[in-house]
């Protein structure tokens, strides 16, 4: 179990960097250098800034307690089986969106096979 949360972790940060570096760089400031009227004021970029790293910020958090959770061999089952269909409901909308190979999609995929592993009565 321990291999599967360290692993799982790890895909979640990965995938928490990647989302805040690539969608600031992809998303955000071509939308922000673009003239959207909606986007004139510095409210709504800062809304926006903030809802795309928000889901970064979970991710980061969720995988920063799977690793210490793995480490200190405190993992409560009945959450980390919630966490599983965040991952993978994540992946899902990602490669429905991108309809692409996409190494975001695909770490989250791993995210979740590896936290079900984990979690599933062996």
């Amino acid at each position: 179990m321990t291999w599967a949360l360290y692993l799982s972790g790890i895909a979640a940060i990965v995938c928490a960097i990647g989302h805040s570096f690539l969608g600031e760089r992809f998303l955000i400031q071509p939308l922000l250098a673009a003239d959207v009227p909606f986007l004139k004021l510095r409210s709504r970029q800062r809304l926006l800034r903030g809802i795309l790293h928000l889901a970064s910020v979970a991710w980061l958090g969720i995988g920063a307690m799977l690793i210490f959770e793995a480490h200190n061999g405190t993992a409560d089952p009945a959450w980390l089986f919630f966490i599983v269909p965040v991952f993978a409901l994540s992946g899902l909308m990602n490669l429905w969106a991108l309809r692409s190979v996409q190494p975001g999609w695909i770490a989250m995929f791993v995210a979740a096979a590896a936290l079900a592993y984990a979690v599933w009565p062996h």
